[in-house]
């Protein structure tokens, strides 16, 4: 590998050891840019990006689903309220019959993408999950933060958006989910339809997009 070879010799390529140091470091840089580019490249017609394990660490992946199909869950597989983190590190309670949530991940580009969108009537509440190995709730809290608010979202941040390492029986994000007929029900992925959004909200949204994201 180029950069191994500069680390390991610098003066072979004629170069001092300061300018051979910084030359591998653009090298490694451009090569992590391009792997995260063929991975984003490499999910762009799926759905929705999926983890396994208690934080999603293990077994992560991406998959079909089916999307602007409403599914009605088995009672218990995923909780009517969920617990979260908010952003002073306090441990709260959002009951799915005050309202609907949006399970999202920062990494995911499919989130990414729902985020992008201007057809959206607004957002729920968010609750990002799956941290990255060494993450804090904070760090994840922060990312997500950044990333709504660079595709124009605008809402009450601190009653908006909470942390969790996961959240039981969601398995892939976007999910979302919502209370009807008693029972908890989803819909998943990128291209939610607008209408469903807008039924599932009813009007209350906790985040929406700015002049400048629409």
């Amino acid at each position: 590998m180029l950069s191994e070879r500069m680390r390991l010799a610098p003066e072979m390529a004629g170069l001092d050891v300061d300018v051979a140091e910084r030359l591998r470091r653009e090298v490694d840089r451009f090569m992590r840019r391009a792997a995260l580019a063929a991975l984003m490249a490499a999910t762009l017609l799926l759905a929705a990006c999926g983890g396994a394990g208690p934080a999603g660490q293990a077994g992560r992946r991406t998959e079909r689903t089916q999307i602007g199909t409403v599914k009605t869950l088995a009672e218990g597989s995923v909780p009517r309220v969920i617990t979260a983190t908010d952003a002073e590190g306090r441990r709260i309670t959002l009951d799915l019959r005050d309202g609907p949530v949006l399970v999202a991940a920062w990494w995911c580009p499919h989130c990414a993408a729902l985020l992008a969108r201007s057809d959206l009537p607004g957002l729920p509440r968010v609750v990002t999950v799956w941290p990255q190995s060494g993450q804090t709730m904070k760090q994840i809290l922060q990312a997500e933060e950044s990333m709504m608010k660079a595709d124009g979202w605008r809402g009450d941040w601190a009653h908006g958006l909470f942390a969790a390492e996961t959240v039981p029986g969601v398995d892939t994000v976007p999910t979302l989910l919502y209370w009807s007929g008693g029972k908890v029900e989803e819909l998943k992925g990128e291209t939610i339809p607008a209408t469903d959004v807008a039924r599932v909200l009813g009007g209350k949204a906790a985040f929406t997009k700015t002049a400048a994201g629409r």
